[in-house]
């Protein structure tokens, strides 16, 4: 198990065993209210053997990250 962590304003930390787990770790948070106000992810880092933080090899791809909030899209129009 690998620690990745999601950096924007603040950083939120997802233990997972691969970067794809991490990132559909981060998005059902994000969708459960537990990530505030995030709007942007500037980087995903994971720790290394040493236990710094390093920048994943992968870029961030379009559809990546989930940017909406189950009780936004519960909301009638």
């Amino acid at each position: 198990m690998k620690k990745y962590r999601f950096v924007t304003v603040t950083r939120y930390e997802v233990a997972a065993d691969n970067l794809e787990e991490a990132i559909q770790s981060f998005n059902q948070m994000k969708r459960q209210g537990l990530c505030l106000e995030v709007e942007t992810v500037s980087r995903i880092e994971v720790q290394d053997s040493k236990g710094d933080y390093v920048t994943v090899d992968r870029p961030l791809r379009a559809g990546d990250l989930d940017f909406r909030h189950e009780a936004q899209r519960d909301l009638p129009i």
